[in-house]
């Protein structure tokens, strides 16, 4: 990219420091930090080839304070990842810090990646991790694997459609799989909370939408397409964090959604398992935690499935409520996108 800016801020880095958007604490705990590992498909190369370095290079620029600031939550995410790693019992507000470190994890993937590819689509980047933690629904499914060895996989970021919008991705941290979404109204609606409503996206990125107060009534499957054995889905419905009208402050402080919220604008997070949704416990709870292992060999493709079919999905989500111009042009940039996902499936098929 021309100019380099601050994964964080946006800015051009001061005092210039490197984050690590797949921090160093998870790598030394996941194996050799200078090991070789594949990071997608480089598709500028002739013919396409797997893009190899080693995971201690994935380093980015940043500004020196604010990679000190949100090393506050690494430190906070680190003893959670540990605890999951361990199958140790979490409290409520422990998932709810993994949902915020797992927004920094796929939004820093997603600027690396731009990066790395020399924006080939030429994106301009209209948010950076400070702007995209806690600012819409995310869910977790959690999967536990067997017969993988130590080490780190994921799994949305080679795709174009995710340096389009990086709504979701899956990341394999020894036996425990993360596939995880984030946007408006992921959740929030089957959940019972106030939701919003996309209307229109202006050619500028803008978003136009309107609100609507929720029933206060439970769904389930919270996330149709989601309707997965063997993982646990961990929900958190969340106030857009630019869509601040007296309206839905007025929802959002209605006393069903308060008493269901950890603070003003950030639900409590729900645990979906055994064909029943609740609140997660406030007491350490392995309610996060899956009953039964799934092979890895199963797993890794699905989770590349699940993602790409999210992706293009979530495009041509967009691409409805844009005018004629840009849905006719995303559409077909779509066409592409699910070329390149099937031929990135076939290599990740066992064989």
């Amino acid at each position: 990219m021309a100019t380099k800016f601050c994964v964080f801020c946006g800015n051009p880095p001061e005092l210039k420091n490197k984050e690590h958007v797949i921090p160093e604490w998870l790598i030394e705990l996941t194996g050799d930090p200078n090991r070789v590992a594949r990071f997608g498909v480089n598709f500028q190369s002739n013919p396409p080839k797997w893009r190899e370095f080693s995971f201690d290079s994935l380093a980015f620029p940043a500004c020196t304070k604010c990679n000190e600031d949100f090393s506050v939550l690494e430190d906070c995410a680190k003893p959670v990842v540990e605890a999951m790693l361990d199958h140790q019992p979490l409290i409520e507000s422990q998932i709810s810090i993994l949902l915020d470190w797992l927004d920094k994890v796929r939004v820093g993937l997603w600027l690396g990646y731009l990066y790395l590819d020399g924006n080939p689509q030429g994106i301009r980047p209209q948010y950076h991790i400070a702007m995209r933690i806690r600012q819409t629904d995310r869910t977790v499914a959690v999967f536990r694997t067997r017969g993988k060895p130590p080490g780190i996989n994921f799994c949305g970021p080679e795709s174009p459609c995710f340096q389009n919008s990086p709504t979701c991705f899956a990341l394999i941290i020894n036996d425990i799989c993360f596939y995880n979404v984030a946007g408006i109204s992921v959740c929030s609606r089957r959940l019972g909370f106030p939701y919003v409503v996309p209307k229109h996206l202006q050619d500028n990125g803008k978003l136009e939408v309107t609100s609507s107060g929720g029933t206060g009534r439970v769904m389930r499957p919270v996330i149709k397409q989601l309707m997965i054995p063997h993982a646990v889905l961990l929900h958190q419905a969340i106030l857009p964090g630019s869509f601040t009208s007296d309206h839905a402050h007025e929802l959002w402080n209605a006393e069903w959604v308060k008493s269901r919220s950890l603070k003003y604008g950030c639900a409590g997070v729900f645990v979906e398992r055994n064909d029943t949704v609740h609140r997660y416990p406030s007491t350490p709870s392995l309610d996060w935690m899956p009953s039964k292992a799934r092979d890895f060999g199963e797993v890794y493709p699905l989770m590349g499935s699940l993602v790409f079919t999210r992706l293009i999905d979530d495009l041509e989500e967009g691409a409805k409520l844009s005018g004629k111009q840009r849905r006719r042009r995303t559409m077909a940039n779509s066409a592409k996108f699910r070329k390149i996902h099937d031929a990135i499936l076939r290599v990740m098929r066992p064989r």
